[in-house]
């Protein structure tokens, strides 16, 4: 441990650099004639399309995610990450509020898609941050009473199979996330200011992150050793 180094984007770095650090911005760079503000609205516009209008979107995004020239550096590919968690946070949180059942079905597909990009291992401790938080954004507003997503899905889901599903991609996303915050061995500081804001999504939205389907099998925790109990330290 005495030779551990802080690992590449380490959320003290990023909090640094305040606004720079914004996918957008980043991405961009300084010069906005350079054609990045107008990718960056192209990509807004495929998503947008994709969750609003069928059931492909999550191949499609996933193919996004793919889309940098070989060439590109591993900051050129995590910016572009960046940009397009970024963008499908934006749809999703549209989707949410005005979507019919497909786009709401597809926000937690999205939610899927970042849990399996980030099992990928390519994300650092900003675009990890990141997917955290627009998948329990979209866990918050299908699970919250009086919201139109929940409304939606009261009346179109009535066996709760989108939620079930949300809650599911959104508590192993935590896990990984968490995972991913450690030390990976003896030359790594790992992330504690991750760790930190993981925790605390986690404390603040523990009751919808174990929601189960009523119909779904439970398990007996009166017999044996399946009580859950608060670790000390």
């Amino acid at each position: 441990a005495d030779f551990a180094l802080e690992r590449r984007g380490h959320l003290n770095l990023i909090d640094a650099e305040g606004e720079e650090s914004s996918p957008t911005r980043r991405f961009v760079g300084e010069a906005e004639n350079n054609g990045g503000v107008g990718l960056v609205r192209f990509l807004r516009h495929i998503v947008n399309h994709a969750v609003f209008s069928g059931p492909k979107a999550v191949e499609l995004v996933a193919a996004l995610f793919r889309s940098f020239p070989i060439q590109a550096t591993h900051d050129e590919v995590e910016a572009f990450h960046m940009v397009l968690i970024e963008q499908c946070h934006s749809t999703v949180e549209d989707a949410l509020q005005r979507g019919e059942l497909i786009a709401i079905a597809n926000c937690v597909g999205i939610s899927s898609l970042l849990l399996d990009r980030l099992l990928m291992g390519f994300f650092t401790s900003q675009p990890i941050l990141q997917a955290v938080e627009t998948i329990l954004s979209t866990l918050n507003s299908i699970s919250v009473p009086g919201t139109y997503a929940y409304r939606t899905l009261q009346k179109e889901d009535t066996e709760n199979i989108v939620r079930t599903n949300a809650a599911h991609f959104a508590r192993l996303t935590c896990l990984v996330a968490l995972q991913r915050s450690k030390p990976a061995g003896p030359w790594d500081s790992g992330d504690e200011i991750l760790q930190h804001r993981i925790v605390a999504h986690l404390n603040r939205d523990l009751e919808i992150l174990l929601y189960a389907s009523p119909t779904a099998p439970r398990v007996s925790t009166k017999k044996g050793g399946g009580e859950l109990s608060e670790a000390n330290g």
